[in-house]
């Protein structure tokens, strides 16, 4: 597990202020539109409370992350709720998956199908049936894709997230 420290997060996001860089979430991304500077700020996998752990400085900088969900039915009801007040806070909440896989050995091993059945689609269902808007991004456990697997997630969703920093769209 890699964590930033919260001096970190906080001196990113001062920059950030410094520098008027508004904080944008996946789903307000407009890739077509006039080119613009932002930070895209998101957490991944399942780990709530260390992410409700730094909310005073999300907070105290207007920031509103972009949460990609894994394990959804591991987590207790506290984790559900304290997901639930981000989102009631402007936070996004988009799926990253059922079991955290890595996507490519998955489909090398049961093919694409059975990865879409198994791993995708049910990641977007228990957030929808939640009480969240239908997915408009994903982001790949490990960053590990394919482009087959690229072309299949962007007939689900705008956005694919790829890689730190790297982010497919539909095209126009």
């Amino acid at each position: 597990v890699e964590t930033v420290s919260r001096e970190a997060l906080d001196h990113l996001f001062t920059l950030a202020d410094d520098h008027h860089l508004p904080y944008l979430e996946f789903n307000e991304l407009e890739p077509y539109g006039t080119p613009r500077a932002g930070i895209v700020f998101a957490f991944d996998d399942d780990s709530p409370d260390e992410w409700t752990s730094v909310r005073d400085i999300l907070d105290a900088h207007g920031v509103r992350p972009t949460l990609f969900i894994t394990r959804w039915f591991e987590m207790d009801d506290a984790q559900h709720a304290e997901i639930r007040q981000f989102y009631e806070d402007g936070a996004d909440i988009e799926p990253h998956t059922v079991h955290h896989v890595h996507a490519p050995a998955y489909v090398a091993a049961n093919g694409m199908d059975a990865y879409m059945t198994d791993e995708v689609m049910p990641s977007f269902q228990v957030l929808t049936d939640a009480g969240y808007p239908p997915a408009t991004a994903f982001a790949y456990p490990y960053n590990d894709h394919t482009q087959e697997l690229d072309d299949r997630l962007l007939q689900q969703v705008r956005f694919v997230r790829t890689g730190l920093g790297q982010c497919l769209t539909v095209p126009d």
